[in-house]
């Protein structure tokens, strides 16, 4: 695995991935595990159709953007 961290330039001028500078791998990896099984409970408290609640797309798009970057960390330097 890689030693490096996530740094400025990986996360462009993202918001929402500002948060994720200065995480290096194993620490990425077990953010990313952690998102995926908080959706994989949203059934269970959440009404999902009620939108004022919960924005489900919104939930179901963030680990795009996380997997955007952590495409962007494999792939730069060596």
């Amino acid at each position: 695995m890689k030693r490096e961290k996530t740094d400025l330039e990986m996360t462009g001028d993202n918001s929402f991935l500002k948060k994720y500078i200065g995480c290096g791998c194993e620490a990425f990896l077990r953010k990313i595990r952690h998102h995926i099984e908080q959706i994989k409970l949203l059934p269970e408290p959440y009404n999902i159709t009620d939108e004022k609640k919960l924005n489900a797309k919104q939930q179901l798009e963030n680990p795009g953007k996380r997997y955007i970057l952590l495409t962007r960390y494999l792939t730069t330097g060596t």
